[in-house]
């Protein structure tokens, strides 16, 4: 998925079309990093569409799991879960807003 998703909008919008956000999200507890990193990237390739795929993320409740990200034993777990919140926070201000 995180290949998949690493694209054009329209390829953003194939994979949410899916349905899959709310089992990714639910993934990002997983706790084998080989399962968590890929769903976590997915996520923040979704996150770099436009405003209303990064909106998609923020309905299905990613904001939760992300901030228990941030103090992951695993830095790449961290470095990732920055990057993906980096990129809400280019969206608009209510995606911001959602952040804060």
């Amino acid at each position: 998925m995180s290949y998949l998703s690493d694209g054009d909008n329209d390829r953003i919008d194939l994979v949410i079309n899916t349905g899959v956000i709310p089992k990714l999200i639910e993934l990002l507890e997983h706790p084998y990093i080989s399962i968590l990193i890929p769903c976590l990237r997915t996520l923040g390739n979704i996150v770099t569409g436009e405003d209303r795929q990064t909106t998609e993320v923020l309905k299905a409740g990613a904001l939760n799991k992300f901030f228990g990200l941030l103090s992951h034993e695993k830095r790449s777990v961290r470095r990732e879960a920055c990057w993906t919140l980096s990129n809400i926070t280019a969206g608009n201000a209510q995606q911001i807003a959602h952040v804060v």
